[in-house]
């Protein structure tokens, strides 16, 4: 059962994210927003790999999974700066300095030093969490946090449509964070592994969400006869 909801959430959020990217792959927005939403199929597609063993090498598997997991903070900061607009130009710089944590943090993942090996038990990843594991989850904790204080920034000072653009985002995003951190991030801090699996599952609330957005308000000004399609495929 929980595998076929992340092979379903996979195919959804693949499908809103391309959709997303093709439809103004020139836009920064549309990049970053598709970054995180592609970063959020992959965890979702390495979870369901690693329940049904599609292949013998966990360890590898699992490494791959918390490198999709690692792109979601950088990218969802990035794309809170220019979500619905840019306020600043951000620079190459800039944009190096936000992603450098998730880089090192990929780094680690050809050492056991972010973690080790991956056992599965009763369909409960148990993986071995190395000294960088802690650096892991305050990087996570500390970017969520940022991206939504510049969001909330951002919907003090927007008007209209843009304003309803940043309510629907940042609650999809916030109640997928709230679950999906609970589950897969502080939990298995203290050695709770028994909910590790359903993470990926909450994004459910952010396609929801998103969709809405889309067809009500026209969020990254996607026609509505393709968003409607989001929403159907969901339902399906």
């Amino acid at each position: 059962m929980v595998s076929t909801a992340l092979l379903i959430i996979f195919l959804v959020n693949l499908f809103l994210g391309t959709l997303v990217f093709w439809k103004n792959k020139r836009s920064s927005t549309n990049r970053y927003l598709s970054l995180f939403i592609f970063s959020a199929a992959g965890w979702a597609l390495g979870i369901f790999a690693l329940l049904t063993k599609q292949i013998s090498n966990l360890n590898f598997l699992g490494k791959l999974t918390f490198g999709f997991a690692t792109l979601i903070p950088s990218s969802l900061v990035l794309f809170s700066f220019v979500f619905p607009k840019p306020t600043r130009k951000l620079t190459h710089w800039g944009t190096f300095v936000i992603f450098a944590p998730a880089l090192v943090l990929l780094a680690s993942l050809s050492t056991n030093l972010l973690i080790g090996d991956i056992q599965i038990y009763d369909g409960q990843i148990n993986p071995t969490r190395g000294p960088l594991y802690q650096i892991f989850v305050l990087y996570f904790i500390v970017f969520i946090i940022w991206f939504f204080v510049r969001l909330f920034l951002k919907y003090r000072i927007a008007e209209g449509k843009e304003k309803n653009q940043i309510n629907y985002v940042f609650l999809g995003i916030l109640l997928f964070a709230f679950f999906a951190m609970g589950t897969n991030l502080i939990l298995p801090a203290f050695g709770i592994n028994q909910l590790n699996s359903l993470g990926p599952i909450f994004s459910v609330l952010m396609v929801g969400s998103m969709s809405y957005a889309i067809i009500k308000h026209r969020l990254m000004d996607i026609r509505m006869v393709v968003a409607k399609s989001i929403t159907y495929s969901f339902l399906i």
